[in-house]
């Protein structure tokens, strides 16, 4: 039997005769992983503690506190309440012009992406109200709760 040898020649002749499929496995990868970085959505996530004080302050008797637990909770909910309701979704869009700001424009997929840059299809465009809309359904807080529950 013939043993072959292992040496710098043989592994640097191997890599100079196979230097296009190394290449062109580089050049895939690359591709796939800029199309997958592209694609991606940034997605952001903001937290904040908002303090509700529920007890009534009565500036001429300081030292009469009259509230209970209970109709504290009450208030405490009724402020959680108010907060996730779609009118304040909907003034806090109006205030903010959020329906106007790029960042807050529905972002589309990888499939329209590629059929925009390729044109086969138009870029998507929506109307005022379908942003409102989306932006409305967006901008619910359902992670929103008293730090009770």
């Amino acid at each position: 039997m013939h043993e072959q040898e292992f040496g710098l020649r043989n592994i640097l002749g191997t890599i100079r005769r196979q230097l296009g499929l190394i290449l062109a496995i580089l050049i895939l990868v690359l591709g796939i992983s800029a199309l997958l970085i592209i694609s991606l959505t940034p997605m952001y996530r903001a937290t904040t503690l908002v303090l509700v004080d529920p007890s009534e302050k009565n500036l001429l008797n300081p030292t009469n506190s009259n509230s209970s637990s209970a109709s504290d909770n009450a208030r405490v909910e009724s402020e959680v309440s108010i907060a996730q309701s779609e009118k304040t979704v909907e003034l806090v869009l109006d205030a903010l012009r959020l329906t106007e700001d790029p960042s807050f424009q529905p972002q589309p997929g990888i499939r329209e992406r590629v059929a925009t840059l390729l044109r086969i299809a138009p870029p998507e465009t929506y109307t005022a109200e379908e942003l409102r809309r989306w932006l409305s359904a967006s901008c619910r807080m359902p992670l929103l709760s008293s730090a009770g529950d």
